[in-house]
């Protein structure tokens, strides 16, 4: 945890191979769907109706980070423009090639 602490300022400076060897056990369309139900689960937050018994600090707390989530826009272009981070959906023997190495990296620690 703590390389992965002192890592966080140096991303932007990483490759992307480096970045998932960080954060390994997360493919691109498994954040991309995280991105995806976060959102809703903040919108749901903001709804009485849905969830009744949500104290109002938390309702606007959830109003506060939905303000600046990215809208379904800078979605698609997180998709576009970072394929190795964000995807709608990857090609099956792809993503089982891709599960096989994170597993592999994950035994050896490499």
């Amino acid at each position: 945890m703590i390389q992965k602490e002192q890592n966080l300022d140096t991303n932007a400076q990483l490759s992307p191979m480096a970045i998932n060897r960080i954060y390994p056990m997360t493919l691109p369309d498994e954040r991309y769907r995280s991105l995806v139900q976060t959102k809703k689960f903040l919108e749901e937050l903001l709804n009485s109706q849905k969830t009744p018994r949500v104290p109002k600090i938390i309702r606007q707390r959830a109003h506060g980070l939905l303000r600046h989530w990215p809208d379904n826009f800078h979605l698609e272009m997180m998709t576009e423009t970072m394929p190795h981070h964000f995807a709608k959906q990857m090609e099956p023997l792809y993503k089982m090639v891709k599960q096989y190495d994170m597993e592999k990296t994950d035994e050896t620690g490499t």
